[in-house]
């Protein structure tokens, strides 16, 4: 292992040996490479050349969707085939197809649980640039600023964001640091109940006595009743505001993709998982430990400083005088 103590290029590599046997080492290096037990390194301190070109996050697109699709697919072959085909694919192959599928998920667990271990120090770099640590208080906190930060606010969204994590991570702040939060269609991408109800545990643990989340989500009542009147100013308009969605072809299959019925494996974070009326946002609300509950309306927060719903892409889109989104506010008693 002493060929390998110290960056080198391969042809230093090669150098060192018979000039007959160059080819053969040839061939042995691009199969450690292809295996991953050699990586490519740059610069005197021999640093890993890294792969990443742009924000991780391109990965989604043509890694994670991909897997996605394809492991909705596998399910249903493993569903569908019977012992004897099992059988027939280990002979074929060699490989035992438990211990194959148990690799996958070894495998994705292995990456989650190594990126994982640099999840603290991202964070807290974060914290440190915007001055906010375990004595901080008052604040207040946009969760899904996305393009449209509020001043003064602690702006948290997917990178490049002011704060950039996972809400499923939970909220690094200490308890009863903030005074405010704001959220504007969110919730909706999280699943139903796990999800949503463990993000609004962790915006009750970080409010302070008194504090108020103030919640904006697409209300599925008012879909569905324009769905049953055949409110073609409802679906019209809607396509008018949400540009990204794909073009329906009925206005049941408006509905049920608005309001989190069966999105494509691929769809992962983009998608939304579940739709809100009052009753279910006030009871996972409850359930989150929010005792005062109340609906609200676009712009109309009881508190002045909560009156930021104009800051959302799509919180004010309305059809005729009607906007579609649900808007309540909870406050921690």
């Amino acid at each position: 292992m002493d060929h390998f103590s110290r960056p080198a290029s391969d042809d230093e590599f090669t150098e060192k040996f018979d000039p007959a046997e160059r080819s053969q080492v040839g061939e042995v290096l691009n199969q450690l490479k292809n295996m991953g037990a050699l990586k490519p390194v740059s610069g005197d301190g021999g640093e890993p050349v890294s792969s990443i070109n742009d924000a991780p996050g391109a990965l989604i697109d043509t890694c994670l969707r991909p897997l996605a699709e394809s492991l909705y697919r596998l399910s249903g072959t493993l569903a569908a085939i019977g012992p004897e085909t099992a059988r027939a694919f280990e002979l074929e192959t060699g490989q035992q197809l438990r211990e194959h599928m148990e690799s996958l998920v070894t495998g994705a667990a292995s990456l989650e649980r190594e990126l994982g271990g640099f999840v603290a120090s991202y964070i807290e770099d974060q914290l440190r640039e915007l001055g906010i640590d375990g004595n901080s208080q008052y604040l207040k906190i946009h969760i899904g600023a996305g393009q449209s930060p509020l001043a003064g606010w602690v702006n948290i969204d997917s990178y490049p964001a002011e704060l950039a994590l996972d809400v499923t991570w939970g909220l690094p702040f200490a308890d009863g640091a903030a005074d405010y939060v704001f959220m504007s269609h969110i919730l909706e991408h999280l699943f139903y109940p796990d999800g949503a109800l463990a993000l609004l545990q962790e915006v009750r643990r970080v409010l302070s006595p008194g504090g108020r989340v103030r919640i904006i989500v697409p209300d599925v009542e008012k879909a569905l009743r324009a769905y049953v009147d055949n409110d073609e100013t409802f679906f019209k308009n809607r396509m008018q505001t949400w540009t990204w969605w794909n073009e329906p072809n009925t206005r049941l299959e408006d509905f049920l993709e608005y309001s989190g019925a069966g999105p494509r494996p691929s769809s992962l974070l983009n998608s939304h998982k579940f739709g809100y009326d009052f009753e279910t946002l006030s009871h996972v609300l409850s359930e989150a430990g929010f005792e005062t509950i109340e609906r609200s309306d676009y712009m109309e927060s009881e508190d002045l400083i909560l009156r930021v719903d104009d800051v959302s892409l799509v919180a004010g889109a309305k059809y005729g005088e009607e906007t579609y989104s649900l808007f309540v506010e909870a406050v921690k008693v």
